[in-house]
C-alpha cells in the first residue's frame, strides 16, 4: 500500500491502472500494452483500495491510532 501511495504522490496524473502496471500487481499477456477494458476497471479499482487504506493507516498514526 505504501508503494502505492508513494507512487501516487510523485505522479498524481498517472492513471491507476498504470500504477498497478509500474508495480507489479497486475500483469499483462505477452504482446499487450494496456488491460482489457473489463479488466482496466477492476484493476483501477484495486489499486483505489490501497490508496484509501494507506490514507486511512497514515491519518490513524497522525492521531496515535495504529490498526
Amino acid at each position: 500500500m505504501l508503494n502505492v501511495y508513494d507512487l501516487r504522490l510523485e505522479e498524481p496524473k498517472t492513471p491507476l491502472w498504470k500504477i498497478a502496471l509500474r508495480l507489479n500487481l497486475f500483469r499483462l499477456e505477452q504482446g499487450m500494452t494496456t488491460p482489457p477494458p473489463d479488466k482496466m476497471n477492476v484493476v483501477s479499482a484495486t489499486v483505489s483500495r490501497h490508496l484509501k487504506k494507506a490514507k486511512a493507516i497514515i491519518a490513524n498514526v497522525g492521531e496515535e491510532r495504529f490498526p
